[in-house]
Parts: structure tokens; sequence; C-alpha cells
């Protein structure tokens, strides 16, 4: 059974050999595209806690009757400069979209010049500099996965108030209404929701109730705060389950695996444990194998890591919610360039919040994704 967010699956056309990939190394993460030119740089990075391979770029989402589907760009060189939480796996498949887009603008003859940096682990204070520091570069659009939104608000503005207009993409918006004068955001745009229907996959498969545990990421990220609001509504509901732990991975699987084990041993009647980022899954998976518990502790995941896919499919992960990540890095680039070109999001143009969805998979729906993504059962 799927619970459908948005509609999935165009076919899938294999189109890159393998991508490496990582999680939150030792080393940063830069790299500046122009056109099918290249170029990057990680410093010492060993990438270990987290890999994926995703070798496709089929996007999902149908836009053709939309302005941004047939839009022709007024110059023949844009800068965008973009920079995200940390260097990790789930941003390696948003990039792989953000090519996509980058190529077919080079066949058109038009540079896209990217700056694609982050650093290895979260920082809110670190963002507003990578944020001043573009601004101070003057490209045509910054672009910003938010790691701590209350902190990057007055940087946004500052780019904004400098003519520099900045899109918000990927997990978390932060809406005018916040102070924040960002000019648009495309990404997963209801983390509350996506929250709520796992919570709800879960309370349901255990029955309704007994014991679980919550494992998040990172204090201050927007969509894993988001995500623990959607747990916290929908665990309302059901006055008979209760959370007897809840602890932060802080987006690495070794910790996710440790805290894990800890659950598993203070808390020997614990039915099935809440994830909200991509690697918590990975780590509590191992653990609840390990432990010889699966199928005993359900997992409710978050993400398309491979070892995410591959314990679905054994049975040891009960579901997944999947982001359009493909999409998310596509779209973005094809948002900026109408932004850059001095275009207001509007019924004409495109949409100052486009939302990529998601949708929650279950263990016969692991090898259909694993072929997907890996083009590979």
């Amino acid at each position: 059974m799927k619970k459908k967010i948005m509609s999935l699956f165009l076919c899938v056309t294999l189109v890159f050999g393998l991508a490496a990939c990582g999680s939150a190394s030792d080393g940063e993460q830069s790299s500046v595209d122009a056109g099918k030119e290249k170029s990057s740089s990680t410093e010492s990075g060993s990438n270990k806690n987290l890999q994926t391979d995703v070798t496709t770029t089929n996007l999902v989402l149908d836009r053709s009757d939309e302005p941004i589907a047939s839009y022709e760009p007024k110059e023949d060189s844009y800068y965008i400069y973009c920079t995200y939480k940390l260097v990790h796996a789930w941003y390696d498949t948003i990039k792989i979209g953000v090519d996509k887009a980058v190529e077919e603008y080079a066949e058109q003859g038009i540079e896209i010049k990217l700056d694609w940096n982050a650093p290895t682990e979260p920082s809110g204070e670190d963002q507003v500099n990578r944020i001043e520091a573009g601004i101070a570069k003057n490209p045509d659009v910054i672009a910003v996965d938010l790691s701590d939104p209350e902190l990057a608000v007055s940087a946004i503005n500052e780019s904004e108030d400098a003519g520099i207009p900045v899109l918000l993409y990927a997990s978390a918006d932060e809406a005018p209404e916040a102070g924040c004068k960002r000019t648009a955001f495309i990404g997963t745009n209801d983390n509350v929701g996506d929250a709520e229907a796992l919570t709800a996959e879960i309370c349901k498969a255990i029955d309704d109730e007994g014991q679980i545990a919550i494992l998040s990421g990172t204090i201050g990220a927007a969509n894993h705060e988001l995500r623990l609001d959607g747990f916290d509504s929908e665990l309302a509901k059901h006055p008979n389950i209760e959370v007897v732990d809840s602890q932060r991975d802080e987006d690495f699987v070794e910790k996710a695996t440790q805290i894990t084990e800890t659950f598993i041993q203070k808390y020997p009647d614990l039915k099935a444990i809440l994830c909200n980022n991509m690697s918590n899954p990975v780590g509590a998976a191992v653990a609840v194998k390990d432990a010889g518990k699966t199928g005993e502790i359900l997992i409710g995941a978050y993400d398309h890591d491979r070892r995410t896919l591959e314990a679905l499919k054994e049975g040891v992960i009960y579901c997944s919610v999947i982001q359009n990540c493909i999409d998310m890095g596509y779209w973005m680039v094809k948002t900026a360039v109408m932004m850059a070109d001095g275009l207001e999001p509007g019924a004409d143009t495109y949409p100052e919040v486009y939302d990529t969805g998601s949708t929650i998979i279950f263990q016969d729906d692991a090898d259909e994704w694993i072929q997907k993504l890996y083009a590979e059962s």
C-alpha cells in the first residue's frame, strides 16, 4: 500500500554512470560549474557515513503546461551562488537534477556558472557567513537550503536589498510573514504533513499502543523541527502510544546506530522508532538488525539512501518517506534563471512556493525504487 502525496514515476532513463556521494564528512565541498565544464574540490573528505550512487536523472513532476517549461532565457550566461546545510548524500541527489538543468542550458549555448558549497557540519552561523560571502561575489541569484531560518533571515534580506534575489530550496521555507524577503521557495513544503502521515502508518502497524522512540537530526534545522512537530501532532491522536525517548544524531549514521542500541537496551518493550532524516534510519536499521529485533521494532524512515532501501526490502525498515530530490535541483535552476531575468513570481512566470512533494513507500515497493534510483534490484 502507498500513500501518494505527489504523483510519481515517469519511465526511467538511465543516463549517468556511478555518481559518488557522501554525508557529513571530514572535508568541505565546493564546486563551480560552467556549462558542461566542472571543477570541484573536497579536502580530506572520507564521506564514509552515507553513500549513494544514484544513476538516474528522470524527472517525476510534469510541468509541461507551466510557463517555466517553455521559458527562453534573456541572457547567455548566469551565475548562481548555491549553499546548503552540509556535505551530505541527500544533496548529491539534488545536484543530479541541478546538473541536468545546467547541461540542458549548455546545449542551448547558455552558460550556468554554479557556485555549489557547504560545510561538513551544519551551522547556522556558518551559513550566514556563506550567504554574505555570496553577496560579495554579486551573483545573479543566491539559492539557500536553510540551516537555521531565524539566523539566516537578516543575511537573506541583505541580499534582497542589494538587488540579488534569494531562492530558498529543498528543506523548508521561511515565508515573508516571518519577516523574510526571499523571492521564492521550491522543495518539500509540507514537512509537518509528511511526518504526520509517517507517524499514522507506524501507529497503525503497532495497533495503536505501546512504546516508541524518536530519532531526529540537527537542532535548528527547519525541516527536522517541522517533522518533529508533525510527529507530536499525530501522536496526540493516539493516547495509548507512549514516547519513551527522543534523541538527535546530528546527521551521523554511526551516532544513530549508537542511540538506537541504547534505545533497545533501555526499553525492552519498544515497538517502533520514528526517524526524520536520511541518516537516522540507516543507523537504526543496523542496530535493530544486529539485536535480532527485525519485525519486533518497526522503523519509520525518511529518504532514499541505498542502505535504507535495502533494509526496507529486508523488512528491517517498515516504511520510508521519499522526496523528489532530482526535481528540486532541476526546477531550482530553472526558477533561478527566471529570477535572474528580473521576473517576479506569478501565474505567468513561476510559483512563489512550489512543493515538489513526496510519497511513503513500503517493503513491496523497495525493489522498484532500487531499480529506479540505482539501476539494479
